[in-house]
């Protein structure tokens, strides 16, 4: 079946759209095919299938030779329902907000309390294989999306490997649940994955990783965003925060000054508290770790 809407008059020595009639108002519309099937069943009627459906679309292959069916041929593609759609330009300022090549549109009522249920709403739903031969498919997949340009949208949540989605994306794998193309498999120790400000996951080798410093001249209030401090200046006063506010978390100091550093809060080293850190040898640089009560020297 052959079914045309609006086509041009190519049979005119100057083929012109405007011979079959064109949208002139905005509430106009052009369908080339609106099926409705107003479902309308008796009560106790409890269908177990998809007995009903406004469109139905089936293309077979592979009947037996016993129904007069005979088939011996390779195809490249098919297709049960292909949909393509055509936008040029010809030299005209053609203009579309919106393409869709399939738009999806659930309607319900609008009366409030309405006591019609849904029970299980999918947007669009490919069911298990039925028969015994799936495996007939040697590659499949579910959706299958070549034009890299494209991107891909989900507004809700989405789950792998479970209906029980308790994130914006939930998996659920006995072991291994992701692998990311991209960040090369070694069998280093050094290796670590981190995440920048875009949250875009990098891997890089702990050689690469540079430790945040800052070297300091004079008096300085420790911040939580450096792990280490250089002094290369005269005498200092460094201000820390209470040790129970760095909680399993440490700050390296290092005196390479001709003065000496005086701490606000005191760290032990051994069963000794000190408030100072000198400029000599063995005693000009630590590193102080918090348990929660108090600041130590662990290195």
């Amino acid at each position: 079946m052959y079914l045309g809407v609006n086509e041009p008059r190519y049979d005119l020595e100057t083929p012109d759209s405007t011979a079959v009639g064109m949208v002139v108002r905005p509430q106009d519309s052009a369908q080339g095919l609106v099926v409705n099937n107003y479902a309308n069943f008796k009560s106790g009627v409890d269908f177990t299938d998809v007995h009903t459906s406004a469109g139905e679309f089936n293309l077979f292959r592979g009947l037996p030779d016993t129904l007069g069916y005979r088939d011996g041929g390779n195809v490249a593609k098919l297709a049960a329902v292909k949909v393509s759609g055509t936008f040029g330009n010809n030299d005209r300022p053609y203009r579309t907000d919106d393409f869709d090549f399939i738009n999806l549109r659930l309607f319900t009522s609008n009366d409030a309390g309405n006591a019609a249920h849904i029970e299980n709403f999918y947007g669009l739903r490919l069911e298990g294989f039925r028969g015994v031969n799936s495996g007939i498919i040697k590659n499949g997949w579910g959706i299958y999306i070549a034009p890299s340009q494209l991107k891909n949208y989900f507004s809700g949540q989405v789950g792998i490997g479970t209906t029980v989605i308790a994130h914006a994306l939930t998996v659920s794998s006995p072991a291994d649940p992701i692998q990311v193309s991209g960040l090369q498999y070694s069998n280093e120790d050094s290796d670590v994955l981190t995440v920048d400000q875009q949250g875009v996951v990098h891997k890089k080798s702990l050689p690469s990783i540079r430790q945040n410093f800052v070297t300091t001249l004079t008096d300085t209030n420790l911040s939580a965003e450096t792990s280490m401090y250089i002094h290369k200046g005269g005498d200092a006063f460094f201000t820390l925060p209470p040790a129970s506010e760095r909680k399993g978390q440490s700050w390296q100091i290092v005196n390479m000054g001709s003065g000496i550093i005086t701490l606000s809060e005191p760290f032990c080293v051994g069963n000794e508290s000190r408030l100072y850190i000198l400029n000599t040898p063995g005693q000009y640089s630590y590193e102080l770790f918090s348990d929660g009560e108090m600041y130590i020297s662990i290195r």
